[in-house]
């Protein structure tokens, strides 16, 4: 019996500890979700002004600048590029990103290059037979991810240079709700004729329209850097945004069953110890009515 008392309290000692665990990570990933929420509303802000940019441009010559985002080249593919996580408990996150991304990339020609960012999402991809020509790591902490998207833009502008790839592709999960997350794919390059003619639809804030100082061709060339480095840095933000609510989730999930177990270990531990000092008692009454009758 006391065998069986102290693997109880050794299980439940171990619960205590595995809840704190699972309580700090919710904590944890309460805070970054808040940092990521700040940044969203920043990215979207900054988006708003790039859009505006090129209405403006389009403006002044659609024509022109939809001719040059246009590339042909029949041995081309899609470049693809795919975020995940680099880490576990979070449900179905990298599944869900991947079978997205599977159902989408059989569309494309038969040879595009894909990257990813992410350990878990690049496994499952691996596993579905997936050839990836790169990947990264996902940054520690927000400050970082400035970092990752500057690589992600110097290793695939490298392929666009070349003409390896002539479209580029954004494959994310983001938050839809507090609950829920669900896929979304971006198509970053080229610009098309009526992708542009949308931005141009786009109202100007004022009255007067800002004037553009210097070569147009270059005003595009930096709007369209500054384009891509805002799509994937918001890309990557919305994705580490909507994995660490999914990790919440997952860990009131399994804070809960951690309640459950801890109630039925302790209810446990309290018969075994009640029918202890139950037999302890009764080997007491036997004692000692066996003495009275001696």
């Amino acid at each position: 019996m006391s065998i069986s008392l102290s693997s109880l309290r050794n299980k439940i000692s171990k619960a205590h500890e595995l809840q704190s665990v699972v309580r700090a990570m919710k904590t944890i990933a309460a805070a970054h979700i808040t940092q990521y929420e700040k940044s969203t509303q920043a990215l979207s802000d900054y988006y708003r002004s790039i859009e505006l940019s090129l209405g403006l441009l389009m403006r002044k010559n659609i024509k022109y600048h939809a001719k040059k985002s246009s590339l042909k080249n029949k041995k081309a593919g899609a470049g693809v590029i795919i975020f995940g996580s680099d880490q576990g408990l979070v449900g179905s996150f990298n599944e869900v990103i991947s079978n997205f991304t599977i159902e989408n990339i059989n569309n494309f020609k038969s040879n595009a290059k894909i990257w990813v960012v992410g350990e878990h999402v690049q496994t499952h991809l691996k596993d579905m037979s997936i050839a990836i020509v790169k990947s990264f790591a996902l940054p520690s902490s927000i400050q970082f991810i400035t970092s990752l998207v500057a690589n992600i833009i110097d290793e695939t502008r490298r392929y666009l240079d070349q003409g390896e790839i002539d479209e580029l592709f954004l494959f994310n999960n983001w938050a839809d709700s507090d609950t829920t997350f669900s896929p979304k794919k971006l198509r970053l390059f080229p610009f098309d004729s009526k992708w542009l003619s949308e931005r141009k639809k786009i109202a100007w804030p004022t009255k007067n329209y800002a004037e553009i100082v210097g070569n147009t061709d270059e005003f595009f060339k930096a709007l369209l850097r500054e384009y891509l480095f805002v799509s994937i840095f918001k890309a990557c933000v919305e994705s580490l945004h909507s994995e660490n609510r999914n990790r919440i989730i997952a860990m009131q999930r399994a804070d809960k069953n951690i309640d459950d177990m801890l109630k039925n270990l302790k209810n446990d531990f309290n018969h075994l110890r009640q029918s202890s000092i139950d037999e302890e008692l009764f080997d007491v009454i036997a004692g000692f009515e066996a003495q009275r009758k001696l």
